[in-house]
């Protein structure tokens, strides 16, 4: 009798763990909105490019998706650069324009049209950091970087 109820109660624990187990899994957390900025600066230019996107989500194939540029841009933005110098903010401060290239590389992402954002300084400095300030709808994002004046091919940096 004792080996019935323990070969029963076994059964049912095996029953109840084998047929509660979840077999769907959610892949995608809940969309938000994430900025992704990658651009380049610097003491040697007079134009500087800033590349200003949103992340994507969806159940489609991030392959397709990343080929739709409504997945990727966001439609309006506000976007500036400030140098600060000891933590100090100074009167320079560049407002960033849109414009779209035209002759973007075949590739994973949309083209060959792309909006990108661009300022115009010749007097950047190594001085300082530069911060730069991003504001979609109500939200805003915001990063530091220093410059460096002279860049060696062998990876050593210096401030001229």
């Amino acid at each position: 009798m004792f080996k019935n109820r323990l070969c029963f109660g076994l059964l049912f624990f095996v029953a109840l763990f084998i047929f509660s187990c979840k077999t769907d899994i959610e892949v995608n957390a809940p969309w938000q909105d994430i900025t992704v900025v990658y651009g380049l600066i610097s003491t040697q230019e007079d134009t500087h490019y800033v590349k200003i996107n949103k992340s994507f989500i969806g159940e489609m194939d991030a392959n397709l998706m990343a080929q739709v540029r409504d997945s990727s841009e966001y439609n309006q933005l506000t976007a500036t650069i400030q140098q600060y110098i000891d933590g100090v903010a100074q009167n320079k401060i560049y407002t960033l324009k849109d414009t779209v290239i035209t002759n973007k590389e075949g590739g994973l992402f949309y083209g060959p049209e792309q909006k990108v954002y661009y300022f115009i300084a010749s007097d950047l400095t190594g001085e300082g950091e530069y911060k730069l300030t991003i504001k979609v709808g109500n939200k805003t994002v915001s990063a530091t970087t220093k410059l460096i004046n002279v860049f060696d091919l062998n990876g050593q940096y210096y401030n001229a």
